[in-house]
């Protein structure tokens, strides 16, 4: 099975919306060139034949804000600030 990673940006602003692959595994939450990214694992065979949307939530240390069902992706640090990655779960 052909696999391939992919990156995406990642908005620094609440609540925001991703299409990938189905069934996509993030794999790590970094800057790269003083943007914020997601690096995901693929299987090529579904990249080409299907997508999903899957929802995430990044937050600033010290801010208060609500989720239910959410899985911690990573944390990091831009312009003196701090921010936390998770992604949505059954919203």
């Amino acid at each position: 099975m052909r696999k391939e990673i992919w990156k995406f940006d990642v908005l620094l602003l609440g609540d925001f919306k991703l299409t990938m692959p189905w069934g996509a595994k993030i794999l790590t939450f970094q800057m790269q060139q003083d943007t914020p990214r997601i690096w995901v694992l693929i299987d090529w065979d579904v990249a080409c034949n299907a997508r999903e949307t899957r929802e995430f939530t990044i937050q600033g240390t010290g801010i208060d804000f609500y989720l239910d069902k959410g899985n911690y992706i990573g944390t990091i640090q831009r312009n003196n600030f701090v921010w936390h990655l998770f992604e949505v779960l059954n919203k």
